[in-house]
């Protein structure tokens, strides 16, 4: 069997997707390798990867410290074929560089890759990934930030609501993807999985990754026990794990 994809967790929402062909890189923020290790396997960047792939694509969801370093803006010197694809909320992007800042319904298409920024909950956009004949979703913030328990009931309901609307607009774009990185984070009281059991249920992806979950490995550990049901889920056991797809 060939590898068709590698995917390794960097930290929070952040992730490396090794293609046969290109390299994509999620909300990229934590630059400190972790445990001693170099390069993916610490969950940092690794030149040697840039280099190999024929085309960079790298990926932010929104401004928050926690999805995003600009020491991203200095990885296009490690493969000249590099595009950044960036909400419209990322500001001072250095002159030169290949970068497109899409707003929610907005589309980028080089002939090898498409994108459409779809909405979030949160600040920022999620995106809808099209390449290699596969169909990626990274979520960015888009959750059901509900906050039960910390609200009230009123204002728990309007943030379900949000939620619901923002899967209705993607829906008439993506029919079950292959992968989808989505957060799970267990700061929300109570059923904080909701958005991610939701997100399944409407999308039915062949894979499903959970990611900002805090570090809390625990809570994302038991989501996949009550997901399961048939539905693949990976959960990374530390920065740096990876995951190979093969066809």
């Amino acid at each position: 069997m060939e590898e068709q994809m590698r995917i390794t967790y960097l930290d929070n929402s952040g992730f490396a997707v090794e293609m046969k062909k290109s390299l994509l890189l999620f909300d990229y923020y934590n630059h400190y390798a972790d445990g001693g290790r170099e390069g993916f396997s610490g969950g940092v960047a690794e030149e040697a990867a840039f280099r190999k792939a024929e085309r960079v694509y790298i990926f932010v969801s929104h401004r928050h410290y926690d999805h995003f370093n600009r020491i991203i803006f200095n990885f296009a010197q490690w493969n000249p074929d590099t595009a950044y694809i960036l909400d419209a909320g990322i500001f001072r992007v250095p002159a030169g560089l290949n970068a497109h800042r899409l707003i929610k319904g907005e589309v980028f298409d080089d002939g090898y890759l498409r994108v459409r920024a779809h909405p979030s909950t949160d600040i920022g956009v999620s995106f809808q990934i099209e390449t290699e004949g596969k169909t990626l979703f990274h979520a960015g913030d888009l959750n059901c930030w509900h906050w039960a328990g910390d609200v009230p009931a009123e204002e728990e309901a309007g943030y379900r609501v949000l939620f619901a609307k923002a899967l209705a607009a993607i829906q008439p774009y993506m029919r079950r993807p292959d992968v989808v990185f989505f957060p799970v984070d267990a700061r929300l009281k109570g059923p904080y999985d909701d958005g991610a059991l939701e997100f399944i249920e409407a999308f039915r992806p062949w894979l499903f990754i959970p990611m900002h979950f805090q570090q809390n490995f625990a809570a994302a550990e038991k989501f996949a026990a009550k997901a399961a049901d048939g539905q693949k889920i990976w959960v990374p056991a530390r920065r740096g794990d990876s995951l190979s797809l093969e066809e």
